[in-house]
């Protein structure tokens, strides 16, 4: 009797161990796909696989219950925007200001800076413009909300409402990039070019301005040769811009790539908003009589 009291102890606990085990194992194993977007507005939005490969990493390592509404910083944001639409954007920014929330202008910005505008229809939009929260944003940013949503890639809060200052959460992020990872202007990273599809160019000077002037490329001819301008607006003087290469990309149609140059954190800068020109020279003989330029990385904006 005694035996068969002892027995059903020693059962009683082996299956209350091996239920506390499964709890906790439920509860290790309970950050699935079904159980983090279940009820959530992005349920019907994300596919699996572009969560699975793209953000579980990010996810699991959340410690909120409501993971998907954490809000993402830059620095998670622009390493999945690089793995997920196999493209880059030229961000400068320290290592602090990279571990702070992603803002919706931000992310929008960032995001049209790899989408191909060349069709008149997108860049026609500002006569379009619903939202009436966009005010206090620069032009950049501006044209940036209109395209992006001209294309489908965003949405606002309302019809009339962008909130071009909240933070992106890792849903938002999540729909944003699988959309652009499908769209159909977006720049696809370039294959590694050899020499031989570099074009020779010499470097004439770059000069800051603070008077308007049309930012972009502007192109001229001058006997043999072709003079390019490279024109970006800056919100503080102290930047420049350096043309890093010219590639052929295809028949007749050449990419310019360029860095920006940061001000010196430990100098003095006026804040007046200012625009750089750099301006290179290209022999015609290095190029096909009916050339198109097109500057690669130029950013819709620098973030300070």
């Amino acid at each position: 009797m005694k035996g068969d009291v002892v027995l059903k102890k020693r059962i009683l606990i082996i299956v209350t161990v091996l239920l506390l085990t499964t709890i906790a194992h439920a509860r290790e194993t309970g950050s699935t796909f079904e159980s983090i977007f279940n009820g959530h507005w992005a349920q019907k939005h994300v596919e699996y696989d572009f969560y699975k490969n793209y953000f579980e990493e990010h996810i699991s390592g959340l410690q909120s219950e409501f993971k998907l509404n954490n809000t993402i910083n830059k620095e998670d944001f622009l390493e999945i925007f690089e793995k997920a639409t196999k493209s880059k954007v030229d961000v400068l920014l320290v290592k602090e200001e990279m571990q702070k929330p992603l803002l919706r202008r931000t992310a929008v910005v960032w995001m049209m800076d790899a989408i191909e505008v060349e069709e008149e229809s997108i860049m026609s939009g500002k006569d379009e413009n619903k939202f009436i929260d966009l005010e206090e944003l620069d032009n950049n940013e501006v044209e940036a909300i209109l395209k992006a949503r001209k294309i489908g890639l965003i949405n606002g809060h309302s019809e009339t409402i962008f909130a071009p200052n909240g933070k992106v959460t890792y849903a938002q992020a999540m729909v944003l990039l699988q959309r652009l990872s499908k769209s159909q202007y977006l720049r696809r990273e370039l294959t590694p070019l050899d020499a031989s599809n570099l074009v020779p160019f010499k470097t004439i000077g770059t000069i800051t301005e603070h008077r308007e002037q049309r930012e972009g490329l502007q192109i001229t001819e001058k006997d043999d040769v072709i003079i390019i301008t490279v024109v970006q607006r800056f919100n503080t003087s102290g930047y420049q811009i350096e043309v890093s290469n010219i590639v052929k990309l295809a028949d007749s149609k050449y990419g310019i790539n360029i860095n920006i140059v940061r001000p010196n954190p430990n100098h003095m800068v006026l804040q007046v908003i200012s625009f750089v020109r750099t301006t290179i020279e290209v022999d015609k003989n290095h190029v096909d009589s009916d050339y198109i330029f097109e500057v690669l990385n130029l950013p819709k904006g620098v973030e300070r």
